[in-house]
């Protein structure tokens, strides 16, 4: 599906889990105030960044309309982990709130309530690979509505014990916890931070690489675009660059052919969008769209393939830094 909507914010941060359970209240405190009472961890991590999404282009009142979609692969573990050993190990029942935030569908009500956006539509979406672009997929459902669209993931304490719950291969060193948000917002006519040019499904390879040879075709010099306002002059008239960010889900073989192969099977060497994180979680491609988004050059695209095994179909989103 080729498209072209306004991303008028983008925001995230993670931390290795090392870091501690404590860590995130660090956080909450240093960025919104406070630790809200009787929130889960998955509440506290979807408000950290929903509000600096928002507070990155934020100009009162938000729009009522303004839905909220979350998503989240693992939900909240530790809450769940710890309701289910009293109930289980202690023979203890769960305390009132204990057992309301173990429902994931609070943390996208807590980030409208928050915010002051309750009359807008507000939805959780889960699933084992790709719950951000899940969600993304449901926006588009509704293109012409804005959208605040986040991922969270956190981790449960002891770690060596979650990590044999998610059953991740000895070879992933480090855990992390990760919250990715971006708003996307058709009525963004001026200024905004990129824009969402495409997102894909394609049965094979060849299928993959026609796509990205079209949406990473050159453009017009930056310097005879409105977006080239700002930039210094050095930076002006420099030809676009288009980057190729890989997901998980690829092993060594598609890696390989994605690399060789270039961007759109030019067979050129691919200039590799790779940001650095701080270790293993399941939102890596929040990861990559909202750092592109961030921190890429504007005028540039980013092509973001992964292999949906689920689909059985080679994931492609295309976004431009504007």
């Amino acid at each position: 599906m080729r498209l072209d909507l306004p991303i008028r914010a983008a925001a995230g941060e993670e931390w290795s889990a090392t870091a501690g359970e404590a860590h995130l209240a660090e956080r909450m405190i240093a960025c919104c105030g406070q630790v809200p009472r009787r929130t889960s961890r998955l509440m506290q991590m979807a408000q950290l960044g929903a509000q600096a999404c928002i507070e990155q282009a934020y100009s009162p009142p938000l729009p009522s309309t303004l839905g909220v979609l979350f998503s989240t692969s693992h939900g909240n573990v530790a809450e769940t982990v710890r309701m289910m050993h009293g109930a289980l190990e202690t023979h203890q029942a769960p305390m009132p709130f204990d057992f309301i935030n173990v429902s994931n569908n609070l943390a996208p009500f807590h980030v409208a309530q928050t915010l002051g956006i309750e009359a807008g539509a507000n939805l959780m979406v889960s699933r084992g690979i790709h719950s951000f672009i899940a969600a993304l997929e449901i926006a588009l459902l509704e293109p012409d509505q804005p959208w605040l669209i986040g991922v969270a993931e956190a981790c449960a304490w002891p770690l060596a014990t979650h990590r044999r719950r998610l059953r991740l291969a000895d070879e992933v060193d480090e855990l992390a916890e990760a919250t990715y948000w971006v708003w996307l917002d058709p009525a963004c006519r001026e200024a905004p931070l990129g824009r969402l040019q495409g997102l894909f499904y394609c049965a094979t390879l060849d299928d993959l690489q026609s796509e990205m040879a079209v949406l990473s075709a050159p453009e017009s010099p930056l310097s005879e675009s409105p977006s080239s306002a700002g930039r210094s002059a050095g930076d002006l008239g420099d030809p676009a660059v288009a980057w190729l960010a890989l997901g998980s889900g690829l092993d060594l073989q598609q890696r390989t052919a994605l690399l060789q192969g270039g961007v759109g099977g030019s067979g050129g060497e691919a200039q590799l969008w790779s940001p650095p994180g701080s270790g293993f979680h399941p939102a890596i491609v929040a990861r990559q769209l909202c750092s592109f988004l961030l921190d890429g050059r504007r005028g540039d695209r980013l092509l973001f393939c992964d292999y949906d095994s689920t689909r059985a179909a080679w994931l492609l989103v295309a976004l431009q830094k504007t």
